[in-house]
């Protein structure tokens, strides 16, 4: 489990559910043991992905769609879409297991883009703090010279 707390909130939440569909648990039985166990476990860090399930949650008790949920993101939209077929009845493994691939493959752009420009980031301390001070040391003796030779 400590592996898991690592992933995108929304990667876990969509790994989560295709184990419990391939069980063949409903999607809203899934979705109530999901909750439940978050919180008895107090991921705090992946509370709007919580706030999301209970309105998801909420919204199928009431009779209406989850799409009318206001989603966190693009994939917690086409997720929302798949629930609903899923709270309908519909067979949904398939569609969770491409959503997940999907999610996956964006982690991983994700992380490339981040991984690319770190060079780039890492640089900016450098010119902020140890160029100048490296200029300072270097320059240092020319300018006491200079000031002596002047005065």
């Amino acid at each position: 489990m400590d592996r898991m707390s690592r992933l995108s909130p929304i990667l876990s939440l969509l790994m989560d559910l295709e184990t419990a569909v391939e069980r063949g648990e409903s999607v809203a039985y899934a979705l109530r043991a999901i909750r439940s166990r978050r919180q008895a476990l107090h991921q705090t860090q992946e509370m709007g992905l919580n706030l999301w399930i209970d309105d998801l949650l909420l919204s199928w008790e009431r009779g209406r769609p989850a799409r009318a949920v206001s989603a966190p993101g693009d994939i917690s939209l086409q997720l929302a879409e798949i629930l609903d077929e899923g709270w309908r009845g519909a067979s949904v493994l398939r569609q969770l297991s491409d959503l997940r691939a999907y999610a996956e493959e964006q982690a991983e752009s994700d992380l490339e883009n981040f991984v690319q420009a770190l060079p780039l980031r890492s640089l900016i301390p450098l010119l902020l703090f140890q160029l100048p001070s490296l200029m300072l040391v270097l320059l240092w003796p020319i300018l006491q010279k200079l000031v002596r030779d002047l005065g």
